[in-house]
């Protein structure tokens, strides 16, 4: 699995998945807590706090004066909370789903009841920007 930051891209087996930005922004925050080697929160409620700075470290990130940037846009400028990240990783699953089998091998890694972590191997996870 691989997640960019600023070109909001990700991929999975070098199949490239278009993504929302709250998707992106989810995904991004598992890979790089994943590549972190952090453990996974026991419920997804507990991420609530961890996503939301992560959210807005992301968008201070962001070139001031890019406002094609992703990581601008108002989609994401409000607060995750437990439904919005349960939305945002169904809507993940149906992508991955769409794109065939080779993506839907990340299927069974990707967040479940009693763990919001995508459950990938350090090495499996790259996370650029």
């Amino acid at each position: 699995m691989s997640c960019t930051a600023p070109g909001q891209k990700s991929e999975v087996n070098g199949i490239r998945i278009k993504l929302s930005p709250k998707e992106q922004l989810l995904a991004l925050f598992l890979a790089d807590r994943g590549r972190k080697t952090q453990p996974a929160f026991a419920a997804y409620k507990d991420a609530e706090d961890s996503l939301n700075e992560y959210r807005e470290q992301l968008r201070r990130e962001a070139p001031e004066n890019d406002f094609s940037d992703w990581r601008r846009l108002n989609s994401i400028a409000s607060n995750f909370d437990e439904q919005e990240i349960r939305k945002a990783i169904s809507r993940f699953r149906k992508k991955l789903i769409a794109a065939g089998p080779q993506a839907m091998l990340l299927l069974p890694f990707l967040p479940e009841a009693g763990r919001l972590s995508i459950d990938l191997p350090r090495k499996q996870i790259s996370v650029i920007g």
